[in-house]
Parts: C-alpha cells; sequence; structure tokens
C-alpha cells in the first residue's frame, strides 16, 4: 500500500446502480481485468519507458531486443486486476464515464478497512490485493522505472545468454569426441534456462509498477487501484460476460470488515431518496452510512 499522510482516508469508486446493488447485496467487490478497460495502453506504458531507458543508457540492441521481446511474452500472461477509485467524490468527467453518465452512484470506501479486506485470512488462498497510487507524470514513471534496468544489466549480461563462438557453441566444440547434436542440445537447454530466469527476474522488477503507470490524458481521474495480479489461469479467477468480451475478475468479502464503506453519494441523474438507500445498506449489513447527493448540476 501506498505510505504517508497524502494516502487519503477514504476512496471512491464510481459505478451504475445496478453494480451499486450487486456491491451491497453479495457484500463482495470485484477486482476486474485492466488489461480489458478503457484504455488500451494499460499494462504496456512500463514495455515503453523501459524501452525509452536502455535507448537513453547504451544499452546494446541485442540486450534492448530481448527486453523488449520478454515484455511482449508477458503482457501475453500477465493481468492486473483492480477496482478503480478516486480520491474525488463527486467529479462530472467521473460521473458521465463511469457512473450510468451520472445515473449511478460513488461508493466512498475507507482506505485503511478496505486493505484490511485484501489482507483477510478469511479470503482463504486467494491472492491479496493492496491500494495503490497510479502515476501519471512522465517525469516521475521515468524515475521510477530507471532502477528496474540497472538492476537488469547484470542478468542481461549473463554467458549463458550471450554465448560465445561460432553458433553459440563453445570454441572446443568440434574439436571434442562428444556428438556435435548432444552440445548443440546441451547448450540450447541452458540459454532456454537463461531465458526463463531472465523473465522471471523482469517480472519481479516490474510487477508492482505494470498496472500503477498511465499516461497523462487520465490525471483528472486522480486515481487508485485495490490491486493484484494474475499470472495465467489461477485459483479464485472467475469471468463475467460484457458486450463484446469476456473479463476475468476475483472476488473479495467486503462484509468481513465492519464499517468498511465511509459513505455513498448519489450521482446528478439518480433519483432514490437518500432515506430509501441508507434503510437498502442497513438491511444488507451496512449500518449507519451517510449517503448525499452529488453537487453536480448535470442532466
Amino acid at each position: 500500500m501506498a505510505n504517508g499522510d497524502s494516502t487519503p482516508a477514504v476512496l471512491y469508486h464510481y459505478c451504475s446502480t445496478e453494480t451499486f446493488l450487486a456491491i451491497a447485496q453479495s457484500r463482495t467487490v470485484r477486482l476486474s481485468s485492466v488489461r480489458l478497460s478503457n484504455d488500451s495502453f494499460e499494462g504496456r506504458l512500463v514495455h515503453q519507458l523501459l524501452l525509452d531507458i536502455a535507448k537513453t543508457e547504451n544499452v546494446r540492441q541485442i540486450d534492448i531486443e530481448r527486453l523488449d521481446n520478454t515484455l511482449d511474452v508477458l503482457g501475453d500472461i500477465v493481468d492486473g486486476l483492480a477496482l478503480c477509485l478516486s480520491e474525488e467524490p463527486d467529479l462530472l468527467s467521473q460521473w458521465r464515464g463511469y457512473a450510468a453518465d451520472g445515473a449511478g452512484v460513488c461508493i466512498g470506501f475507507r482506505t485503511d478497512k478496505l486493505q484490511l479486506v485484501g489482507a483477510n485470512p478469511e479470503q482463504g488462498e486467494l491472492p491479496s490485493f493492496t491500494i495503490e497510487r497510479v502515476e501519471y507524470e512522465r517525469s516521475a514513471q521515468l524515475e521510477r522505472l530507471k532502477p528496474v534496468l540497472e538492476n537488469l544489466k547484470s542478468v542481461l549480461q549473463q554467458p549463458d545468454l550471450n554465448p560465445p563462438g561460432l553458433l553459440g557453441l563453445p570454441d572446443d566444440a568440434f574439436g571434442s569426441n562428444r556428438p556435435i547434436e548432444e552440445i548443440v542440445a546441451e547448450q540450447q537447454e541452458k540459454r532456454i534456462k537463461a531465458i526463463r530466469k531472465f523473465g522471471l527476474r523482469l517480472l519481479g522488477e516490474i510487477m508492482g509498477e505494470l498496472f500503477t503507470l498511465k499516461t497523462r490524458a487520465f490525471r483528472e481521474e486522480r486515481e487508485w487501484r485495490a490491486l493484484s495480479i494474475r499470472v495465467g489461469v489461477e485459483q479464485g479467477v472467475q469471468f463475467r460476460a460484457a458486450p463484446n468480451r469476456v473479463v476475468p475478475f476475483r472476488a473479495f468479502n467486503i462484509g468481513s470488515v465492519e464499517n468498511v464503506i465511509a459513505e455513498v453519494v448519489l450521482g446528478p441523474k439518480h433519483i432514490s431518496p437518500e432515506r430509501l438507500i441508507e434503510q437498502m445498506l442497513s438491511s444488507f449489513g451496512f449500518h449507519d452510512v451517510p449517503v448525499r447527493r452529488s453537487e453536480a448540476t448535470y442532466r
């Protein structure tokens, strides 16, 4: 979780009325695939930034290509599952984009309580989530990624990734009594292991950055995320249908932590009485949750 006094006490999730009711009724939140969100560059910005850094630091072209290819592979198998949150409880662009054009609601979650949900042992064997702030400024993004590349340089130089000699064989291979096919197979096996090692090291280095960096075009959202990483098909991953896609998600029980919902803000087009929403929340075990209306004059 992001540390420091800058971490908001409450973070807000904009959603449709249907989603709000489903969250309250099931007492769960879903962390859904961000690669299938409205930003087609999700998870790919780190890829581009690392290549940009490598080019400015005179990394060998062969190593840049290896980095590029490995990031492509990781992009196919690693996904971020997130509940998207904002520092802002009443932002018109959020109402329009994420809350049924203002007809939905905004749920305020207490940040410390939400973090407890992710770490709660009652979740069983499910991987936990952490609360992370999204970074939009390119300069800050580059500063965060430069140490990553520095840590990878030694791995890129390992001998098995850069075999010497003709065809990547040892210099004495052709004078050996061993069959050349056996030597080739042995060298290939070493190289495959080295590539896997590099891929795992790269994944470990970028895991915390992959889904927390976005372009400045989204900076108004002031986004934070309840974020979990998915690698391949894992335990606890479920799937839901959207109009043009199938979306992986994990569900987490928020009912196991008291007072997780701090408040609810009704959208500018939402017409339910505040008292009715309070009663509904109470009926599902979320007691004494304040409900108020958006101040946006949007129709």
